[in-house]
């Protein structure tokens, strides 16, 4: 009797049922090892309050005890499975979610508001935010590097920092805004870049320790009270073609000799030196 030699050969359907099995499950591995060799080093994840975004990650409150911080490039975030084939099949295998990883691109609104102990804080070039107060009253801060990346810097952001002595303001955000660095007591040196056009009100209120700062020509304003109480400011010069220098801009500078502006078109306020200045103004 001859042996039955026919070669049975799967259905269709259960071909492509073993098909999807094994896509869900290729992906899953593949999530898996993508999620476990991009962990960011950094300050551990519980140090922080996080806030999800539309992009990524935003540190919404440092609460560790780090004294030098490092915020992490990247965290993890657990991907929800959708509700066709794929989703359906990797539920049967007990997958809830797929790990996956999101940039950190925020630092929000009073995210290290005192916290008087950090000494450092390394910043990610994924982040393209920092908010109101973010860093306010961060007082042991003697240097902070801002990345390129970054596009907004809210009001307040670095105002009592009172160890800062050094700053190197992002190519990538045109003004200094109202009292961003007020109050920053140590501050000596401020490097501005060739794309900045206004210093806010307020901005170096109450700098003591700035004796000089080299303005770029492609100034275009200085608000109100800019450089109040700036005890060590002795002389400036401005070449922008054009700029206005609001009412008080310099008040209260008493070290103040001189302000050498080379426009004739520039718009100085009357009182911009403030009442009762020693100081001039020279109009080349």
């Amino acid at each position: 009797m001859t042996g039955d030699t026919t070669t049975h050969t799967p259905e269709p359907a259960t071909r492509k049922r073993w098909l999807l099995v094994a896509v869900c499950l290729a992906a899953v591995l593949l999530i898996a090892i993508f999620g476990f060799f991009d962990r960011s080093s950094g300050t551990s994840d519980e140090q922080f309050v996080w806030r999800p975004t539309a992009n990524g990650w935003e540190v919404e409150k440092f609460i560790g005890t780090d004294i030098d911080v490092v915020i992490p490039r990247t965290r993890k975030y657990d991907v929800p499975l959708g509700y066709g084939p794929v989703g359906r099949v990797l539920r049967k295998l007990g997958v809830k979610s797929l790990p996956s990883r999101r940039p950190v691109t925020s630092i929000g609104n009073f995210a290290f508001f005192r916290c008087y102990a950090v000494k450092s804080i390394a910043i990610p070039d994924t982040v393209t935010n920092i908010g109101d107060s973010a860093f306010h009253f961060c007082t042991g801060i003697k240097n902070l590097t801002i990345p390129d990346t970054v596009e907004t810097i809210g009001v307040f952001a670095f105002k009592n920092c009172e160890s800062l002595e050094t700053f190197i303001w992002p190519r990538s955000i045109p003004h200094i805004p109202s009292c961003a660095f007020g109050s920053c007591t140590s501050l000596k040196s401020i490097l501005l870049p060739d794309t900045l056009v206004e210093i806010e009100d307020w901005a170096f209120t109450g700098c003591a320790s700035l004796a000089s700062i080299d303005l770029p020509p492609s100034i275009t304003r200085i608000g109100e009270n800019a450089f109040y109480n700036c005890a060590k400011l002795k002389w400036l010069t401005i070449d922008s073609p054009v700029c206005t220098i609001e009412c008080d801009a310099f008040s209260n500078c008493d070290a103040l000799e001189s302000i050498t502006v080379s426009s004739p078109s520039a718009i100085i306020h009357s009182r911009a030196l403030g009442y009762n200045s020693k100081g001039k103004i020279i109009r080349k």
